[in-house]
């Protein structure tokens, strides 16, 4: 496929193919998550996201906005967290269809959670939800989706209170993306096998259709930002940055037993072997 030849012509364009994609993939990307996320979200993106957020559980009588919440997994997590409120968003109507559903059958009408739809790249969107309104933002995996991140950034600014926290977690800029290539060297005298990646790609992008899961029923548009890029958009509309993650995946002598025993796992490129480049990138911002 020619990556540009073939992408929507015009800013606007891009933007509403993005939501069309994503109210078509939403289906398979909820019964691929399940209940309470896959191993990537349960092993890499939720500890992060908790972590940054400084959740104490049972004492975390805080207001909290979520943007790009999916099927609503992290908002049901932060739920038990103890949250007073969670209005949970999408620019997604499939996903929030899933999210309510999954959600009241799972919780109930409990009151914490609330779904609504919201378009995270317009500003006056978001600021219509209340100046000041909100103790934490969190945003996961969802800024690679979105075609425009300086209203994002500008209007959580605006949204948070005093010393409100605005946490994302993103596919790391600069070890995972369509750039990144996965490879395994073999040393014959010691019998080893050293993880590698190469990659191609950072600073420059276009938009561009790739996979997120393997067998979805059609390939998704990302646009990938430098780490420059990311933190100083934060940063021209008054953050600062007051934490960074970089997860890799942990298993147990059990589980790497299991794996094991299906496949050679020591020659495999799977991201559960290179744990020395981590899958993606949590960012804490801070309201100054």
């Amino acid at each position: 496929m020619d990556q540009e030849a073939d992408l929507p012509k015009c800013a606007d364009d891009i933007h509403n193919f993005t939501i069309k994609s994503w109210n078509k993939l939403a289906s398979f990307y909820s019964e691929k998550h399940g209940t309470h996320g896959n191993i990537f979200h349960q092993q890499l993106v939720s500890p992060v996201a908790e972590k940054l957020l400084d959740i104490v559980h049972g004492q975390s009588d805080i207001n909290i906005l979520e943007i790009g919440c999916g099927s609503g997994v992290f908002a049901r997590k932060l739920a038990e967290l103890g949250c007073r409120s969670v209005l949970a968003t999408d620019f997604s109507e499939e996903f929030l269809k899933i999210a309510i559903s999954t959600t009241t059958e799972i919780m109930g009408n409990n009151g914490i959670i609330t779904f609504m739809k919201l378009d995270a790249t317009i500003q006056a969107d978001i600021v219509a939800l209340g100046l000041s309104r909100f103790e934490k933002v969190v945003c996961n995996m969802a800024i690679m989706d979105m075609s425009d991140i300086d209203a994002l950034f500008s209007g959580v600014y605006k949204v948070l209170n005093a010393n409100g926290t605005f946490v994302i977690t993103v596919l790391h800029p600069c070890f995972n993306g369509l750039s990144v290539q996965r490879g395994i060297e073999e040393n014959w005298d010691s019998a080893e096998y050293t993880p590698y990646l190469k990659i191609t790609k950072y600073l420059k992008w276009t938009p561009s259709y790739g996979i997120g899961i393997e067998g979805q029923p059609e390939k998704q548009l990302y646009f990938y930002r430098p780490l420059h890029e990311l933190t100083s958009t934060a940063l021209k509309h008054g953050f600062v940055i007051d934490g960074l993650e970089e997860p890799v995946f942990t298993f147990t002598e059990e589980q790497l037993a299991e794996k094991r025993n299906t496949i050679r796992i020591e020659k495999t490129i799977e991201s559960y072997n290179f744990t020395q480049f981590p899958m993606i990138l949590g960012l804490r911002f801070k309201k100054v």
